[in-house]
């Protein structure tokens, strides 16, 4: 991925997306991310999942949000 990265603008320019997520609305972002896995090249899958545990949170089936760990270590200081 970091050759990719390195190599392919259109790949950086992809990866830069995801970080573009902080500047929505905070309601927003589930779905600026939805709209982002499903357009994004499948290589970035692992960065995405990882994003997505780590600040956004895993939805469940019942539509509920699991807490992103980056918050709930904010919480836990």
């Amino acid at each position: 991925m970091k050759s990719n990265y390195e190599n392919d603008s259109k790949f950086a320019h992809d990866v830069h997306k995801i970080g573009a997520l902080a500047f929505l609305a905070p309601s927003d972002v589930a779905q600026g991310f939805d709209q982002l896995y499903s357009s994004l090249p499948s290589l970035l899958e692992p960065l995405l999942d990882y994003f997505e545990d780590n600040y956004i949170g895993r939805r469940r089936p019942n539509g509920r949000m699991s807490n992103a760990a980056i918050a709930r270590r904010a919480v836990e200081h």
